[in-house]
C-alpha cells in the first residue's frame, strides 16, 4: 500500500497544496517614469526565471494491482465494497483510496458492525467522518472496542485492537482460550468462541461466498448444510512450519551482498550468544498485523503432542547454531506414524541431486516402480537415482527449509478404525527407531547431524530425544515420530488405510476429520445416484489426486479408478500406497497430466457411469480444466475445496457455461444439489467446502 501524508483534520481538505511545492510570489515591477512603452529586452539564453505555479490537485497515486481472485485481500475487498455501497458509496478498484486525513496513528472507540469471512471485525468510522471501514482482528460483532488506526487500503484502514470496552458476552468467553499467544499470533482467530459458534460462522462464510463470488441466481443455490465439525478441536494439526530470521549483522542478501551494518548499543537478551544490538532470536509464527514481525512460539496447542515435543528440540538446535545463519529459514515439523515399511526410493547409493535437472530429480524417484509419465510411456529407468539419505543445504548457503535432527518421541495416538492386520510396532521386543522405521536410521555417534553446523555428536541428540523401548502397542494405537527433514518418507493412517508421501508433499493437516470427509464424499455420490433410483457409478476419476486419499478411501464403491495429478512424486506415492494397503493394482491407474490434457487418459471411461472428485489447490481450477470437465460430462462431480470462494467461482462458471450452450435439465444439464462446509482447522476461520453436482 502507498504511504500518504495525513494532517490532524478529521475531514479531507480538497485542493490543499503540497508543502514541498509552495506557491512563489514575484515582487511588483516599478512603473516607468515615461508613459512611452519601454523597449523589450532581448531574451537571454539559459533557464527560465518565471515562477513555477504548481497544479492545484494532488499527485496521482499509483494503485497496486487488484488482489488475486479468492485471496484474503480479495475477500476483504468484496466485503468492504458491500458495506460502503450500503452507505451510498460505490467503489471500483480505482476508487476509494483516500482515507480521511489525520486517521493513521489515532486511537478511537468503535462499535463492531459485523465479522468478515476473513475473521476480522468490520466497523464504520463514527460521524462526522465520511463512510470508511476499519478492519480490526480479534473483535466480535456488537462489541465496543478501543483501537489504534494503522495504514489504509481500498475503502478501509487496518487497526490494532487495544482493548474490548464492552464485550459481546453471548459470544466471547476468554476462559476457552488455551494458547498464551492468542491475540498476537496470526494462526488462530476463534479460540474465545464456543465450537458450535465457530461452525455456524464457517457456514456463513460458505453462504456469503456463493452469494458474492458464484454470480449465480439464488434460485439455483441450494441451502448450505450445517458445517461438519472436527473430532479434535485442539492437538489436531499434523504439520507446522515455524520460521526465524538470521542475526542482522550476519545477513547476506541474494547475490552475496551484505546489508549495511547498523550501529546498535543495547544487548539483545539472547544470553550467551554473543550478538551485539537489540536483535532477539524469535522462532515461531507471524504476528497478526505486525508485518514481518515473528512471535517466539514455544508450543502450539492446535499442533499434536509429538510435534510440540519435536519443536522443543528443533528450537534448541537453531539456538545452538544461529551464529552460522546468514538468512532466515523455515523449520518443517510433521507428525508421522512409525511403520516398518520400505521407503519409496530403493537405491541406497548416495547421489548428488544438486547436479540433476528438475526433470531428472522427478524421474529418479520414480524409475523403479514404472510410473506412467503422462506421455504414453513410463518414467525413464536409466535416470540418475536419488538416495533416501538426506543431503541438506547448509543454512548459510541460503536455504529456506532447514532439517534438524530426527526427533524420536515416545508418543501414542488414538487411531480410529485401525485394521487388525495393519503393520504395527512389535509389541514384545525392545525396539529402536532403526528397527521399526529403516528410513529413520539411528545416527552414527561420530557423525555430524545433517542440517546442523555445530558438529554436535549425533549421540548427544539421541540422548536428548525419547526412544521407544519396551512399550506395548495397545489395540487401536500406534507410535508416532516428529519428522523434520523434507526428504523423509511420511506415514499417516486414515481409518484402516495407510498413506506414505514425502514430508515436503501436501497432505491434509488434520487427520482426525479425514474419515468423516471421505465418508461424506462417498455417501454424497451414492445419494445423488442410487438415492434417485439410478445406478451407482462404476468408474471414478480422482483429479488432483495427490498421494491417493480419495482414490483409496472410495475404492470399495467403484470397479475402476483413475487418479491424475501433475506431480510425478504424488503419483509415485499413490502407486506405492496401493502396495501398502494390499489393493489390486489392475483396478487403479495413476498417471500424470496437465490442465490441457488431464481427461484424455480416461476418454474410455463411460461418462454416464463415472463420478469425478476434484480437489484443487486454493487458486481453484483454470478454465481449460473446467472446459474438459464439462466436455467429459461425468454423471456426478464432487468438488472439494480449501477455498470456497474459488469453488463458488468455478461452480458458477460450469453452470453458466452450460446454460449458454443450451443445456437444460431435459438434455443433461448439471444441477448443484448440495453444498457443505467441513472444519479442518478448528480455532481458525478456515473452512473446507464440498459441492455436489449431478447431471440430469
Amino acid at each position: 500500500m502507498s504511504k500518504r501524508a495525513l494532517s490532524s483534520s478529521p475531514t479531507p481538505q480538497v485542493g490543499a497544496l503540497s508543502p514541498k511545492r509552495a506557491k512563489v510570489s514575484l515582487p511588483s515591477e516599478p512603473e516607468p517614469a515615461s508613459s512611452a512603452p519601454a523597449p523589450t529586452p532581448a531574451p537571454e539564453p539559459g533557464p527560465s526565471t518565471r515562477a513555477h505555479h504548481p497544479k492545484q490537485h494532488p499527485k496521482k497515486r499509483k494503485l497496486p494491482p487488484p488482489p488475486e481472485f479468492g485471496s484474503h485481500d480479495d475477500v476483504l475487498r468484496s466485503e468492504v465494497e458491500r458495506i460502503m455501497a450500503a452507505e451510498g458509496v460505490k467503489m471500483g478498484w480505482s476508487e476509494g483510496w483516500d482515507a480521511p486525513e489525520g486517521l493513521e496513528g489515532r486511537e478511537m472507540e468503535l462499535t463492531v458492525r459485523e465479522l468478515s469471512s476473513t475473521a476480522d471485525s468490520l466497523s464504520l468510522l463514527p460521524k462526522p467522518y465520511p463512510p470508511w471501514v476499519i478492519v480490526t482482528p480479534f473483535a466480535l460483532p456488537q462489541e465496543r472496542i478501543l483501537v489504534r488506526i494503522g495504514r489504509s487500503g481500498h475503502g478501509h484502514s487496518n487497526a490494532t485492537l487495544l482493548s474490548v470496552i464492552e464485550p459481546n458476552t453471548e459470544l466471547r468467553d476468554m476462559s476457552r482460550v488455551k494458547c498464551q499467544y492468542f491475540g498476537k499470533c496470526a494462526g488462530c482467530q476463534y479460540q474465545m468462541l464456543s465450537y458450535d459458534t465457530q461452525l455456524d460462522l464457517k457456514r456463513r462464510v460458505v453462504i456469503r461466498a456463493y452469494q458474492d463470488f458464484s454470480k449465480l441466481p439464488a434460485s439455483v443455490i441450494p441451502i448450505v448444510l450445517p458445517t461438519i465439525g472436527s473430532p479434535l478441536q485442539y492437538a489436531y494439526r499434523t504439520k507446522i512450519t515455524p520460521h526465524f530470521d538470521a542475526p542482522p549483522d550476519q545477513r547476506v542478501r541474494r547475490g552475496g551482498r551484505k546489508p549495511k551494518p547498523r550501529h546498535t548499543e543495547q544487548t539483545n537478551g539472547n544470553s550467551g550468544m554473543g550478538f551485539k544490538g537489540d536483535w532477539e532470536l524469535r522462532i515461531g509464527f507471524d504476528q497478526k498485523g505486525g508485518g514481518r514481525n515473528v512471535i517466539d512460539i514455544e508450543e502450539c496447542p492446535i499442533a499434536t503432542n509429538v510435534i510440540n515435543e519435536g519443536l522443543k528440540i528443533a528450537r534448541k538446535n537453531v539456538q545452538d547454531t544461529i551464529q552460522n545463519y546468514t538468512r532466515g529459514a523455515t523449520l518443517l515439523l510433521r507428525d508421522s506414524v512409525v511403520i516398518g515399511a520400505p521407503p519409496i526410493v530403493a537405491d541406497t547409493q548416495p547421489s548428488q541431486p544438486q547436479h540433476l535437472t528438475p526433470q531428472e530429480v522427478e524421474a529418479a524417484a520414480l524409475s523403479d516402480i514404472g510410473v506412467d509419465d503422462g506421455r504414453g510411456g513410463t518414467v525413464d529407468g536409466t535416470a540418475a537415482r536419488l538416495s533416501p539419505v538426506d543431503i541438506q543445504t547448509e543454512p548459510n548457503s541460503g536455504s529456506v527449509a532447514v532439517a534438524v535432527p530426527p526427533v524420536e518421541t515416545k508418543f501414542t495416538a488414538e487411531i480410529a478404525n485401525l485394521d487388525e492386520n495393519a503393520p504395527t510396532v512389535d509389541d514384545t521386543d525392545t525396539a529402536t527407531m532403526e528397527d521399526v522405521a529403516p528410513e529413520f536410521p539411528a545416527p552414527d555417534a561420530s557423525a555430524e547431524v545433517p542440517g546442523s553446523l555445530d558438529a554436535t555428536p549425533a549421540a548427544a541428540i539421541q540422548d536428548a530425544a525419547l526412544t521407544i523401548q519396551e512399550e506395548k502397542v495397545e489395540p487401536g494405537k500406534e507410535e508416532h515420530v516428529c519428522v523434520t527433514s523434507p526428504n523423509t518418507t511420511m506415514y499417516e493412517r486414515v481409518g484402516s488405510f495407510l498413506f506414505s508421501f514425502p514430508a515436503s508433499a501436501f497432505f491434509q493437516n488434520n487427520n482426525s476429520v479425514l474419515v468423516p470427509l471421505t465418508d461424506y464424499v462417498k455417501e454424497a455420490i451414492e445419494k445423488a445416484t442410487v438415492g434417485q433410483g439410478q445406478q451407482h457409478p462404476t468408474h471414478l476419476v480422482d483429479a488432483y489426486c495427490g498421494s491417493g486419499l480419495f482414490s483409496l478411501m472410495l475404492s470399495s464403491s467403484f470397479e475402476k479408478i483413475s487418479g491424475i495429478d501433475i506431480s510425478l512424486h504424488s503419483i509415485a506415492s499413490a502407486v506405492h500406497n496401493l502396495g501398502l494397503n494390499d489393493l489390486p493394482k489392475d483396478k487403479f491407474a495413476f498417471q500424470t497430466g496437465t490442465a490441457s490434457n488431464i481427461f484424455s487418459s480416461v476418454s474410455h471411461f463411460p461418462s454416464s457411469h463415472t463420478a469425478a472428485v476434484i480437489d484443487p489447490p486454493r487458486k481453484g481450477c483454470d478454465e481449460p480444466f473446467l472446459r474438459q470437465l464439462l466436455d467429459f460430462r461425468p454423471k456426478v462431480i464432487v468438488y472439494v475445496s480449501c477455498n470456497v470462494h474459488t469453488q463458488a467461482r468455478d461452480v458458477g462458471w460450469l453452470l453458466k457455461t452450460q446454460e449458454e450452450e443450451g443445456r437444460t435439465e431435459d438434455n443433461g444439464a448439471y444441477k448443484l444439489v448440495s453444498i457443505r462446509g467441513f472444519d479442518l482447522f478448528p480455532q481458525t476461520s478456515h473452512v473446507e467446502s464440498v459441492a455436489v453436482l449431478v447431471r440430469s
